[in-house]
């Protein structure tokens, strides 16, 4: 049974739930009507956040049931006193309701039928994203790696003439310069060493790279040489809207395994020290990537 009608608002707009006992009070088995118990700091909180941002917020309880004048007071004194202001009481979900908070709900992937508490993410992964991203290049990246695991592409790169040109300014060799006596000048000075290798250091890579967020902490070793340039974000797709100790409850339930989209700078020499370092490392991302990083860093 629904409460009477005048202690709804009427409106299509949307609306959060919350549920009473368990969830804004603390609920240690029934006691009466009118009995509720101390309010739960965190979500007591949130309500006050959602109120901020002048959105609709209603007490969704059992309570509403049947529920005496006396009850309904009951609830109305302790939002008055917990939370500042009485809010509207319900038993009723209805379409302009956008979330719900409750100690006994159990959230469902909507129209998969998977709950969310279990998600994995999809195998084979879901690489459409990356592939449309690729299509809004100038020109089709000529060396992109397509693995189960990961997929990358260089989107652009520092031509070997460039560094060629600036090792050659200390012996003022630049007449010299030619396609392969400039690959052969910067294999010299990178086999001698970190110390000749400026050049090479130069050399930069731009790399599209789409991989899970437990792989991109592996990639978090290499600090030395790279630059994020820019990322896909979850604050705006998992996490929009939200904010305050909700948005830090979303955050904290994105799962390892989701793919995230990425544009990194990195120079020539970091790569080959992801190589030498990561190329027998028994996670299969990197089994994947160091030999196209390799390929990718021939001189």
């Amino acid at each position: 049974m629904t409460m009477p009608h005048s202690t709804i608002s009427e409106t299509t707009a949307p609306w959060v739930g919350f549920d009473l006992d368990g969830t804004l009070a603390e609920y240690h088995g029934w006691v009466s009507d009118t009995h509720i118990g101390a309010p739960v700091p965190s979500m007591v909180s949130l309500v006050k956040d959602y109120l901020e941002t002048e959105l609709e917020v209603r007490i969704f309880t059992a309570r509403a049931d049947n529920a005496s004048p006396e009850a309904l007071a009951a609830i109305r004194d302790w939002c008055k006193t917990h939370i500042g202001q009485t809010l509207p009481i319900t038993n009723v979900k209805d379409r302009h309701m956008i979330r719900l908070y409750d100690d006994r709900a159990v959230q469902v992937e909507i129209n998969t039928g998977r709950l969310v508490e279990d998600y994995i993410p999809p195998w084979p992964r879901d690489f459409s994203r990356f592939e449309e991203f690729l299509t809004y290049q100038d020109a089709p990246p000529a060396q992109v790696l397509r693995g189960q695991y990961l997929r990358a592409a260089v989107l652009n790169e520092t031509p070997i003439s460039t560094c060629a040109l600036a090792s050659r300014l200390s012996h003022e060799s630049w007449k010299r310069s030619n396609p392969d006596a400039d690959r052969e000048l910067l294999l010299r000075l990178q086999t001698q060493g970190d110390e000749h290798a400026k050049s090479i250091r130069g050399r930069v890579f731009f790399i599209a790279l789409e991989c899970t967020r437990y792989f991109w902490q592996e990639m978090d070793t290499y600090r030395v040489g790279t630059e994020p340039m820019g990322s896909t974000s979850t604050m705006f797709k998992e996490a929009k809207r939200l904010k305050g100790h909700e948005l830090a409850m979303a955050k904290s339930r994105i799962p390892e395994g989701l793919l995230q989209l990425r544009v990194w700078m990195f120079s020539h020499q970091t790569l080959r020290r992801i190589v030498r370092q990561r190329n027998s490392h028994r996670l299969p991302e990197w089994q994947e990537i160091c030999p196209w990083f390799d390929q990718i860093t021939r001189l």
